[in-house]
């Protein structure tokens, strides 16, 4: 090698490395380490390892932005990504069932496309932190290259950050596509903000993330009391979002284009309200009206909950008679009662005459839960 502990990819001169040396170094010393890229050529760069890489064991950043020719999305959320990735890891050639990375530490994984592996592209086991920006997984943005499932972070893992809120942000965001089982799997605390998830990198053309034999929620939430799903586009499945036995904030994503629920809570079906919210899940409010006055629609709606709380109901254009939040177009913060009911009138614009208007309810305080989707109404 040129220095201890570094590798590199040149033709000429110099030691040459591979991905697989890279993390098999990193395992082998203490501190946090970075792998980056400089391969020779301005293609994508394939990867296509025969067996299984090596598990990580010690915290490292895999860089693929720093591949000459890469670029991070500049692009509004919502808007279809300007992402140029040049380094792909590809499971074809795998020989037995492994994801692309078993991470076991601290780990970023940022700038890869990564396809078409036997198992997870991503499979958190460890106790460690792992960070997920501009990836695109199951997919080069246009055409599907499935792996077993997206990522899965473990119920021992101590958090998982899935893309970022922070504008400033390396890539920010993931697209998150045509897997064949779910996008994301969460099983301990984390967050999940500004990816793409079962669309093409357009944000609007499906390319689901579950077989039709195999149904399931784009994203899987469960065992943790800890998690927020925000300003996420979440399409092409049966559930957008399924949380089974879990407390989770889920907020102004646009979810659309899922052949059930775009938020399933609790067990799998729709979850009815009841008193008080006996059954423990979060009561959705119970819109009673829909008109269009002037440039404003005016939206009647009313909440049964716990008494004397208080929660936050986005209101969101719904993806036709589905209950699924399309668009989202404004927030009321209520308090119930003591009988734990709140009635609230709310002016919003972004709503046409024929439109459907959707609401959820998340609750205050510490312990943050988010409710299914309200049965639609029909803007009059």
């Amino acid at each position: 090698m040129d220095a201890p502990n570094t590798c590199d990819t040149s033709s000429s001169g110099g030691s040459q490395c591979s991905l697989r040396a890279a993390l098999e170094e990193s395992n082998a010393t203490t501190g946090y380490d970075f792998i980056d890229f400089d391969i020779p050529g301005s293609e994508v760069h394939v990867i296509a390892p025969a067996y299984p890489l090596p598990p990580i064991l010690d915290p490292v950043s895999v860089n693929g932005f720093s591949q000459p020719g890469a670029e991070a999305n500049t692009k509004r959320f919502g808007s279809p990504l300007s992402t140029v990735l040049k380094i792909r890891l590809d499971g074809s050639s795998l020989i037995g069932v492994a994801s692309a990375f078993e991470i076991q530490s601290d780990a970023s994984i940022w700038g890869l496309i990564i396809g078409n592996f036997p198992g997870y592209a991503v499979s958190s086991t460890g106790t460690g932190a792992i960070g997920l920006r501009g990836n695109f997984i199951g997919t080069d943005g246009t055409s599907a290259l499935p792996n077993l499932g997206g990522v899965y972070a473990g119920p021992d893992t101590e958090s998982s950050a899935i893309g970022s809120l922070d504008p400033g942000a390396t890539g920010a965001g993931n697209l998150i596509a045509g897997n064949l089982g779910p996008a994301v799997t969460m099983e301990g605390p984390g967050s999940l903000r500004q990816n793409y998830v079962g669309t093409d990198r357009t944000g609007f053309a499906p390319m689901a993330n579950s077989e039709p034999a195999n149904p399931t929620g784009a994203i899987e939430i469960s065992e943790t009391i800890d998690a927020d799903v925000t300003l996420n586009i979440v399409s092409g499945s049966e559930n957008g979002i399924a949380a089974r036995r879990a407390s989770v904030k889920v907020s102004r994503n646009r979810i659309f284009g899922n052949t059930h629920l775009g938020l399933d809570v609790g067990p799998s079906g729709i979850t009815k309200n009841d008193r008080r919210e006996r059954d423990g899940h979060q009561n959705f409010p119970v819109v009673t009206s829909a008109e269009r006055t002037g440039v404003d629609t005016t939206v009647v709606a009313r909440l049964d909950s716990r008494a004397s709380s208080k929660y936050v109901v986005e209101l969101f254009k719904a993806d036709g008679e589905t209950r699924q939040g399309l668009d989202w177009i404004g927030v009321v913060r209520i308090e119930t009662d003591q009988t734990g009911e709140a009635r609230f009138r709310e002016d919003v614009r972004g709503l046409e005459v024929g439109e459907w208007v959707t609401t959820t309810a998340t609750s205050s305080g510490r312990r943050r839960e988010t409710s299914e989707f309200s049965k639609p109404v029909r803007v009059k």
